[in-house]
């Protein structure tokens, strides 16, 4: 059994406590805010390859940027939890050494996650069906993010290749299934909430100034719960994982219950 309670009020004092925290999920969120305006204009710039070229440099930078954020904020708590003195710099610069391999595990992820809807969602069929092929794309997808989540803790934790971290942390969430895809649905929706309001506030009132930069400041503060529900996902991994040695290797990491 997952201690939510614990889990929660403990990524909470970890996300106050370490402002330079934030900087990692301001630059997420900005990067998460490029990408989806890009995709969203993508129409106006494909007439002119120029600007399609353009955009896609401007897309794969971004991505770049996001992914190593995002593996800054993992390997800084790594050093937080492990009480090393750490900082922006220093953690954005280790995290150097597990960006290709949780790339590899989010493009993998992606890429699975695509091939789920197209299964669900591409043939014809009754609004039922739609609706059970719904949950069950909701349901896997929630499962997939607690894997994928789970394969980056265990790349930066344990220096695994990406199919190790793969492997284990599919392992991990078939042992915790429940536990770990209720966690992601709360973790997902504590996401969700501030770039919602960002968003109704921004279309709602397009075209006001005040509005927008409310908007603005709405989708700004979401990197608080970013850098929040990294900590939650990295503080479940340690309840739920310990160090064990591999025949002749390296530590690896096995599920063991709380």
């Amino acid at each position: 059994m997952i201690p939510y309670k614990k889990i929660l009020k403990q990524a909470w004092l970890l996300t106050k406590s370490h402002k330079f925290l934030w900087a990692y999920g301001l630059l997420l969120v900005l990067s998460a805010a490029v990408v989806l305006f890009l995709k969203s204009s993508a129409n106006l710039f494909v007439q002119k390859p120029a600007s399609a070229l353009l955009i896609l440099a401007v897309l794969v930078a971004v991505l770049f940027l996001g992914f190593r954020s995002k593996v800054g904020l993992v390997t800084a708590f790594s050093e937080l939890l492990a009480k090393r003195e750490t900082n922006l710099r220093k953690s954005f610069r280790t995290g150097r050494k597990y960006y290709e391999r949780i790339a590899i595990e989010f493009l993998l992820f992606a890429v699975f996650l695509t091939l789920i809807s197209w299964l669900l969602f591409e043939p014809a069929s009754a609004a039922a069906s739609r609706m059970f092929s719904t949950l069950v794309y909701a349901i896997v997808g929630l499962s997939l993010i607690a894997v994928v989540e789970l394969a980056a803790l265990f790349t930066v934790f344990n220096d695994l290749r990406a199919r190790q971290s793969l492997s284990a942390a599919w392992d991990l969430v078939s042992k915790y299934w429940f536990s770990l895809t209720f966690l992601s649905l709360v973790l997902l929706i504590i996401n969700s909430i501030l770039p919602t309001i960002a968003s109704i506030v921004f279309f709602r009132f397009y075209g006001n100034i005040g509005m927008a930069l409310a908007a603005a400041f709405f989708l700004l503060c979401s990197a608080l719960p970013l850098v929040f529900t990294q900590a939650c996902w990295i503080l479940t991994f340690q309840e739920l994982v310990k160090p064990v040695k591999l025949e002749g290797e390296q530590e690896a990491a096995l599920p063991e219950a709380a």
